[in-house]
């Protein structure tokens, strides 16, 4: 056993784990499976070469070395693949079978290979190694050299010329480690495979699957410190995790943990490895809770009223030192074109929030003891606030967790209409998200600044939709008028309708516009408008008998206010919502 053997022997396993490793970042994506394949395609090049070194015949040699072709001859067209893939080309993006040509050549050459002589006339012994005699004057020589002169230069040009064109000092770093890794390893495989050979010359047997490792370790560099071969949907899916500030568990449908987040490690106090082959049982201990987590994964995909009624759950989690922590649980299922695929639970810690409400409890009975005391029922006040400005901070956060689930579920589908249709839910709810986060950093807890919130509005509707806001004149007029919670979310919900109606269909061809949204009142009754000065509606649309759903929704908006829907045609379209202020219902008996 010489030592190309030894080397031979070695960086097979390394390959083979290298691309286990990567793939198992996310098996799902493209970009993993096809490094995956590639990493493949060195180990079987290494693995024969091992028995192609020790062989103690020509026949045994020729054996392995033909054998080798199964992955010396597939890795040009996969390092390409590999670069179109990541990169993001549109054309290879878009349907996994169009990167099928770029295997044609290596299925002609592994074709030549086995049904007769190729570019290799003989195997010689010498120095106890194998040499390859090479067949330079024949068309499979020229066609082979072209095959790997084309596929290889233009794999690390146009991953090259992505990290020139990047933004991002992360993507030019990865680019980097990739070119230069690459280079050197693919020039010494050359010389090694080629050069040598055509030399004459037996100072060295064929070494590029040796060699290769240099490229290898190189990305596996880029993956520990710029996460390189993890920019998929997961990845995403991984920084709000990290960013939630409740508690988080992704689970399989089985209820198997996959992950958790710093916040539920620290509570309950265990590490990420000890949560790691465990189900939810592992911290759900109390039998009442346990019956309705498994009612939930029981009914995952057969029931939805059921799955409904478990969705918020009120349960403990047992920590590590075996303490119950009582904790609001909100259950959501994740689910791709075949079905679920997984559980997401995210848990809110209640025990501030409970001693919050006790210690609140406490001081109204004592206020209801007490009445003269006029220091406490101030103070009382003062807490009821801060609980009630919490509720606000806590819808808030639970609506942006159902927008960013909406966001990470709209990667996962490849039709449009159904795309699009997440974005205006998305839409929908950060228009009553706004509503509750300004309450929460006003002073005033019972209405909001209609200016403020429709300027919020705006803009994160331009966000959503990418839309710039130098295309768009937007004029907002609404003095100094304040609304409650009850009138303000149908209203921002109608401005958000009638707005992304006009952004969508008012304006063709990327034309500029101006919008305008104004609030006046006299006396008791508001008028709300939203005008834009676009192509306007069609004659032939009655906008009080339509099937689209966001005119739908605007009637019975106006519906719910109590007001009149007034629609002006003459220049653009100008929708005038007249209402009155909605009032609370009596809540004190």
């Amino acid at each position: 056993m010489n030592i190309f053997t030894i080397l031979s022997m070695v960086v097979f396993p390394l390959y083979l784990f290298l691309g286990w490793y990567v793939y198992n970042l996310e098996p799902r994506a493209r970009l993993n499976k096809i490094f995956f394949i590639f990493s493949g395609s060195f180990a079987i090049w290494a693995f024969t070469f091992t028995f192609f070194y020790t062989s103690t015949d020509v026949e045994s040699a020729w054996l392995w070395y033909n054998l080798s072709a199964l992955g010396r001859f597939f890795y040009p067209a996969l390092l390409l693949n590999l670069g179109l893939i990541f990169t993001e080309n549109k054309l290879i993006n878009r349907k996994w079978y169009y990167s099928i040509p770029l295997y044609i050549p290596g299925i002609i050459f592994l074709c030549a290979v086995f049904t007769g002589p190729f570019i290799t006339q003989d195997l010689i012994f010498i120095n106890n190694n194998w040499y390859e005699v090479l067949i330079t004057n024949n068309i499979w020589w020229f066609a082979y050299n072209l095959y790997y002169l084309i596929f290889v230069p233009l794999s690390f040009i146009i991953m090259g010329w992505w990290g020139y064109k990047s933004n991002l000092s992360r993507e030019k770093k990865q680019a980097l480690i990739i070119i230069i890794t690459g280079a050197v390893a693919f020039s010494l495989g050359t010389v090694s495979n080629t050069v040598i050979p055509l030399l004459n010359s037996y100072l060295l047997p064929s070494m590029a699957q040796i060699f290769g490792v240099i490229f290898f370790l190189g990305i596996a560099y880029a993956i520990v410190n710029y996460k390189l071969l993890k920019l998929t949907p997961a990845n995403a899916a991984e920084d709000i995790i990290s960013k939630i500030t409740d508690m988080v568990i992704l689970m399989d449908p089985n209820g198997k943990i996959i992950k958790t987040n710093k916040r539920i490690e620290n509570l309950l106090g265990y590490m990420e490895s000890e949560f790691r082959d465990k189900t939810w049982e592992f911290i759900v201990k109390d039998p009442h809770d346990s019956a309705e987590i498994e009612k939930y994964l029981l009914y995952i995909n057969q029931n939805d009223k059921i799955r409904a009624e478990c969705d918020k759950l009120e349960i403990h989690f047992q920590s590590k030192e075996g303490e119950q922590i009582p904790v609001k649980t909100f259950l959501s299922l994740i689910k791709d074109d075949l079905g679920p695929i997984g559980v997401l639970l995210v848990g809110q810690d209640m025990r501030q929030t409970r001693e919050l409400e006790h210690e609140i409890e406490e001081r109204i009975k004592a206020q209801e003891k007490a009445q003269t005391h006029e220091s406490k029922i101030i103070k009382s006040l003062q807490e009821k606030e801060i609980l009630l400005k919490e509720v606000h901070h806590r819808v808030k956060n639970n609506m942006q967790i159902i927008s960013s689930l909406l966001n990470l579920q709209s990667g996962y589908l490849k039709d449009k209409h159904a795309s699009d249709a997440l974005m205006e839910c998305q839409g929908r709810i950060m228009s009553m998200a706004l509503i509750h986060e300004d309450l929460y950093r006003s002073e005033n807890l019972t209405e909001i600044k209609f200016r403020q919130y429709a300027d919020f509005l705006v803009k994160n509707m331009f966000h959503t939709y990418h839309i710039s806001s130098q295309r768009f004149k937007v004029n907002i007029e609404a003095d100094d008028i304040f609304l409650n919670i009850d009138t303000a979310i149908p209203c921002g919900l109608i401005i958000n309708e009638l707005v992304t109606n006009s952004l969508k269909h008012a304006f063709p061809a990327d034309e500029p516009g101006e919008l305008t949204i104004k609030i006046e009142q006299d006396e008791d009754e508001y008028y709300l408008t939203i005008a834009d000065n676009g192509i306007g509606l069609p004659p032939e649309l009655d906008i009080n008998n339509t099937a689209t759903l966001g005119l739908l929704l605007v009637n019975s908006l106006v519906g719910q206010l109590e007001g009149e829907l007034d629609v002006n045609r003459d220049q653009g379209t100008i929708f005038t919502i007249s209402f009155k202020k909605m009032k609370y219902p009596d809540r004190i008996p």
